[in-house]
Parts: structure tokens; sequence; C-alpha cells
């Protein structure tokens, strides 16, 4: 303790820890994630300082556009507490627990009670390179007299010749629990079909009732505009793909036999896979503090080598798992 005193001199300090030691330590504020990987450049400067007399003005970083706090950061006037994103992507996947905790509270008024809601985009696993910003955030005149406000939802106005803000949509899934095989209205593929149409304008009624939501259902998910973020709420119900493989397998009086298909395939992997994948690399980012930043640098670098589109973003997230 004596040398680790005389080491940081009057930056030194007692701290008590939730484990309930008490020992001498340093601390350093830091009010993002971006700053805190450049700490060690306040260390240097303060050792060189104390302890062989250089003056800070006298220290000088080799600090290039390749290091992670330029690749992962945008424009400080387009918004200034972005940082490299990561704070961005927390708020997100509280945003979305909220929503979840509030589509929860309408399993009594929907026809069939959601068993399960899982963000699977790339943002809730926090390997996105950029996620996305409030469509507020553009606080150019021109821009927010671009739009008009709809009782359903926000609509380019065909006077302006400016684009509206954008805030790229977040998707959602949402899982039906099977009560049995008969549920009314799910027996057969056209009626699931329907339902699920219907489902979804039963849940932009409620969400703009209870809770004041922008939303709108389309006849393949629901958009719900909250906090100025879009989120893609799709449904999935199980039974559907037992019923596309049936129809097409092949059919006599003893026996169906079930044949996969193209739809099917996509459907199961929407629906069973890529929520597993999800939660998978999710346990990964927790697991190790760094993947999520070696996540999103290699796709920044597929991104400079014109490769991003050839990869899914997945794809890449599994690589850097597997490494």
């Amino acid at each position: 303790a004596a040398e680790f005193r005389k080491l940081w001199t009057e930056r030194c300090e007692l701290r008590r820890f939730p484990d309930g030691s008490i020992l001498e330590s340093v601390l350093w504020n830091v009010d993002c994630l971006k700053d805190k990987r450049l700490i060690w450049m306040d260390v240097t400067r303060y050792l060189l300082e104390i302890q062989a007399g250089v003056s800070p003005a006298h220290i000088e970083f080799s600090y290039n556009d390749q290091c992670p706090s330029t690749l992962l950061s945008i424009p400080a006037r387009l918004f200034p507490s972005y940082g490299t994103g990561d704070e961005q992507q927390m708020f997100l996947s509280r945003e979305l627990m909220e929503l979840t905790k509030q589509i929860r509270t309408f399993n009594n008024e929907l026809p069939l009670k959601i068993n399960n809601i899982i963000g699977v985009d790339e943002t809730f696993r926090y390997t996105n390179v950029f996620p996305p910003l409030p469509a507020s955030f553009q606080t150019d005149l021109h821009k927010i007299r671009s739009i008009e406000h709809d009782k359903y939802a926000l609509i380019p106005r065909s006077t302006s010749r400016y684009a509206p803000p954008y805030s790229q949509s977040l998707l959602v899934v949402c899982q039906l629990e099977m009560n049995s095989s008969n549920d009314i209205g799910f027996e057969t593929l056209e009626r699931i079909k329907h339902s699920k149409i219907l489902y979804y304008i039963q849940l932009s009624k409620l969400l703009k009732e209870k809770f004041h939501y922008t939303s709108r259902a389309t006849a393949d998910c629901c958009y719900v505009e909250k906090n100025n973020y879009v989120y893609r709420l799709m449904v999935t119900y199980h039974k559907e793909i037992y019923l596309i493989e049936s129809e097409s397998g092949k059919k006599n009086e003893l026996e169906r036999k079930i044949k996969q298909t193209n739809q099917s395939k996509q459907l199961r992997y929407n629906t069973e896979y890529l929520p597993k994948i999800n939660a998978a690399i999710y346990g990964v980012s927790q697991q190790f503090a760094q993947y999520q930043l070696v996540a999103r640098l290699f796709k920044r670098w597929l991104s400079a080598q014109l490769l991003l589109y050839h990869f899914d973003p997945l794809n890449a997230d599994l690589l850097c798992c597997y490494v």
C-alpha cells in the first residue's frame, strides 16, 4: 500500500468496494465507454508528469483514424451523447424491456396470449455498427416540416422536397402460446393468415389506446413508434410451420408425410432458430466484454472492403463468436 501511494501520490484514496474490502485505489471519471477506452492516455500523462516531470503539453499520442473511437463514432454535432454507440444500444435494450412489459398487459384482451417477446435485431445483441438514432435527432426545420402528422402514422409531405427524418426499425418477434390443437381462428393456413392480420390490428389499437403510441398494422407486422424509435412487431405461431409442411407432403388414406419447403424453412428460422441464436450471441457478449467491439469493428472492415452486403450480420457475429 505504501508503494502504491508513493506511485500515485495525492490521486490515491481509500475506497470501500461492494465485497466489503477497503483498499487504496485511483479513480478516473468518464461519461461513456468511448472515454473509458482512452483512460490510458490520462494515466500516462499523469504518471509522466509526477514521476518524470514531463509536462502534459509535451506529450503526444499517435492517435490515428484506425482506433475504435474514430471508426465507430458519428459527428458530435449530430448526436453529442452518442460516443461510440455503446450507450445507445443499452438504452434501446432497456426501451425494449419496457415495451415488452406494456405488451404483456394486453394478454387478457388479445385472442391468444403472447408467450415470449424477443428482440432479434443486431442492436439487441449489442453488435450493430451504428445503432439507430431517434427520428427527432435531426433538428433541421426543413426535415421536421417534411412530414405530416396523421392519426395513425407520420407521412412524408408530398409538397416537400426534403427527405423526412428516418429511424431504422428494430425487429421484435412475438411468439403466441399454443393452448390446444384447435385454437379458434388458427386451424388452417388461410385462417392463420387472416387471424394474424386481425391480431396486428388489435395490437395496434391497444397500443394507441393504452399508451398513446403511434402505431400502424400491416399484413406482415405491426409498426410501433415509441420515444421516436420504431419497432417492428412480428407475430409467430408454431403450428403454422406444421401446417405448411403437412400440405406440401404426400397424402394417402393411412398416413401423411411431412415435407419441408422454402417457406417452412424460412418460417422455422425466424420463429425458432433466430431467437435462440440471438440469445446465445447475447450471452457471449455478456461473458466477453470486448466481443461487442470486435464484432462491430469486423462489420466495419467488411463494409470498407465492400463485402458487407455479401454477409448476413448474423453470420458476421457468429464468425466473431467462433474466433
